[in-house]
């Protein structure tokens, strides 16, 4: 009876953690033990070495991911797939697991043929580790991630790919274009075949945006804006596609609008954009701020290139006159947050610093000078002094902790989260949104399980779910999900 006893407390305590929070693997033994290796890039520098900031998490004993540790965990899911609320409540506090199971990373969904690069016969890792960004669908938890470009993936690595917070699972949205697809720009025309400045994302044969560095550039559009601009997408919405070659990408049709292609717009304007109603805003432009209306359509060089099937048929989006200012939204360094709810994004700049520009209320009052839109804030608090200006600048070295880092507002909760590119680095959050002087604390214990290539922008983000806070960051593409309860 004694013995019957025991084996029924074991299964039913198996039953609980399978069934109920899903299983943490207790394994001592943590892994890692390589340098992530990243392509080189003409605009960069070539990162093909490692960029210092940590140790690979594929390697070990583990036949996908190496030997992840005590740091794994197999979610409990219902008869949808969706991990049940009881194994998101069950989380241990500020701690990251990595994901595992069947689609737990891009590469398990990715096509099988290889898409070279200029550096290797691969390039689809380069799809998040050249600076590439995610945009967050927060009324379906869904983070949508393509990249690329600059010859460290092929400018026909344009597949989209989703991952789920609902699920914990990736899937893959969009295919990529054929190779054939592939334009260059010669100085006077587009031809047949890859390379810089093709990486510049120029169009494809197909009229499709090449891939590029998405940095924070890529932009969710809810469905009620498809509506209004005249691509219904009841369910999933939209996703804009940032560059030279701008689309808007129907999530529920898997269509491109007609490409908008200039020749002559080039400047680092993408590296940040943001959208209020149906304008898509780029406040990193230097001293102004350029802006794209989706309601809109012009002609522009796609028309001309001699690959437009429709020549006469003007393209999706125009541009707006620019904005002016006298004071510069960010200055070298990489790190953004965009608090769409309240029509502000704000740039980190070191010196415990930050600048705010009130985009929302800017476009609201149609003002040409957005220079009293801006706002310096002072960034106080027990981990304000980790924004210096050696940590955000752009120099992909081990020193710089939260350059082109992850940052995602939860509006619910009126903070900001911080997730830092290196490998075993605590995340920040900071407070106080309200005024001009915010609060940062870390949280200890939350120290990143990866490193996240040369950024992480928009693969990281939190949100509520069953009742916690939830954290989700997409390091690579072969790294599994990872998540993390918050306080």
């Amino acid at each position: 009876m004694k013995a019957a006893l025991c084996l029924w407390a074991i299964v039913l305590l198996v039953a609980v953690t399978s069934c109920t929070s899903g299983t943490i693997h207790p394994d001592p033994a943590a892994g890692g033990n390589g340098a992530d290796a990243l392509a080189g890039d003409g605009e960069h520098g070539d990162a093909a070495v490692g960029d210092g900031r940590g140790a690979d998490l594929n390697a070990g004993t583990d036949p996908e991911h190496g030997d992840l540790g005590p740091n794994t965990w197999v979610p409990a899911r219902d008869a949808d797939d969706n991990v049940l609320p009881s194994a998101f409540q069950g989380l241990p506090l500020g701690r990251w697991l990595a994901v595992q199971g069947e689609q737990n990373d891009l590469a398990d969904v990715r096509e099988p043929e290889l898409y070279p690069s200029s550096y290797g016969i691969d390039g689809f890792h380069n799809i998040t580790n050249a600076w590439g960004g995610a945009a967050w669908n927060a009324d379906l938890y869904e983070m949508y991630i393509s990249g690329g470009g600059h010859g460290d993936a092929s400018m026909t690595e344009t597949g989209v790919y989703m991952v789920s917070g609902r699920t914990l699972r990736a899937t893959r949205v969009i295919d990529r274009q054929p190779l054939s697809s592939a334009l260059k720009w010669d100085g006077t025309a587009l031809v047949p075949g890859e390379g810089y400045p093709g990486g510049t994302n120029t169009p494809t044969s197909t009229g499709v945006p090449g891939s590029m560095h998405t940095y924070e550039g890529l932009v969710w559009i809810p469905p009620s804006v498809m509506s209004e601009v005249g691509s219904p997408a009841p369910v999933h919405g939209g996703l804009f596609y940032p560059g030279n070659a701008k689309s808007l990408i129907n999530l529920d049709t898997k269509s491109y609008s007609k490409v908008h292609w200039s020749t002559s717009y080039w400047d680092i304007s993408y590296i940040t954009a943001v959208r209020w109603n149906t304008r898509i805003l780029f406040p990193l432009a230097s001293w102004y701020v350029n802006r794209w209306d989706m309601q809109l359509t012009e002609m522009t060089d796609w028309q001309t290139s001699g690959w437009d099937p429709t020549p006469t048929v003007p393209s999706f989006g125009a541009m707006l006159p620019s904005r002016s200012s006298s004071i510069q939204f960010v200055s070298g360094s990489r790190l953004f947050c965009d608090l769409p709810e309240r029509g502000q994004m704000v740039s980190f700049h070191g010196d415990q610093m930050a600048t705010r520009v009130r985009y929302g209320d800017a476009e609201t009052a149609d003002a040409s000078d957005w220079t009293s839109y801006h706002e310096i804030i002072t960034l106080t608090g027990p981990g304000a002094v980790d924004f210096t200006v050696e940590a955000l600048n752009d120099a992909g070295t081990a020193a710089n902790l939260l350059s082109q880092g992850g940052a995602h507002y939860l509006h619910s909760a009126g903070e900001i989260w911080v997730c830092p590119v290196p490998v075993g680095k605590p995340l920040y959050r900071v407070t106080g949104l309200s005024s001009a002087t915010w609060n940062v604390e870390k949280l200890a214990g939350s120290e990143t399980l990866t490193p996240s290539g040369t950024s992480t922008y928009g693969r990281f983000v939190v949100y509520d779910m069953a009742g916690v806070k939830i954290g989700l960051r997409v390091s690579s593409t072969s790294n599994p999900i990872e998540v993390i309860r918050l306080p």
